[in-house]
């Protein structure tokens, strides 16, 4: 696939939210947002707020950068002020939505996680994805079918991968997918990196 030139903002003063629950690799997406940013010169401030995670709690990972430290006086993005949220579950989008500044991007993987206790609810993620619809401009929101890795042959493990080459299509990272590479080939273990590489193409596509 040829590269095509993508506008991002400039990585000073760039907010990111990655938000899902407990084993879906919202640590990893953070770090490796926060990795590529460093790697363009920029400072940045990270911060977990993690629940029971063990037993599939709420993750929320906060990425801040700017050109100096005093660009980024807090670890933690204030209310409305998230230039992106990345979601690894639709309840989890519509509960971080309050954080999202107007004209915030927002990418949300439609694998909805049932709590034991709503096992019956009939909870598929469908009403949250028309809410947000419903508050986010279409040329700001994107939808991933996780379904997709698996019909690939590639590991669900690979969602957050494929969250970020989704919201490199949509311009809202302040990096390429090159330099996204560089901090995967810094932060994974070499065996994991080509079935990554391929998740990134099937974001980004």
């Amino acid at each position: 696939m040829a590269n095509t030139k993508v506008e991002t903002p400039q990585a000073e003063n760039f907010d990111c939210l990655v938000v899902g629950v407990g084993g879906q690799g919202v640590v990893l997406a953070s770090r490796l947002i926060a990795a590529a940013c460093m790697n363009e010169g920029a400072f940045v401030r990270t911060a977990e707020t993690i629940g029971m995670s063990q037993r599939g709690g709420s993750v929320a990972s906060h990425v801040r950068t700017g050109s100096c430290a005093e660009d980024v006086p807090s670890s933690l993005i204030p209310a409305h002020e998230a230039d992106l949220v990345l979601a690894f579950e639709p309840a989890e989008a519509v509960r971080a939505y309050s954080q999202l500044k107007a004209g915030g991007r927002m990418v949300v993987a439609m694998q909805p996680v049932v709590p034991v206790m709503a096992a019956n609810s009939g909870y598929d993620g469908e009403a949250q994805a028309d809410w947000l619809k419903e508050h986010i401009a279409p040329e700001n929101l994107a939808f991933v079918d996780p379904a997709v890795l698996v019909a690939s042959g590639l590991s669900a493990k690979c969602l957050n991968v494929m969250l970020l080459g989704a919201a490199i299509k949509l311009g809202a990272l302040p990096f390429t997918k090159e330099q996204l590479q560089q901090a995967m080939q810094k932060l994974m273990k070499p065996k994991l990196i080509e079935m990554n590489e391929k998740a990134l193409e099937l974001g980004i596509n």
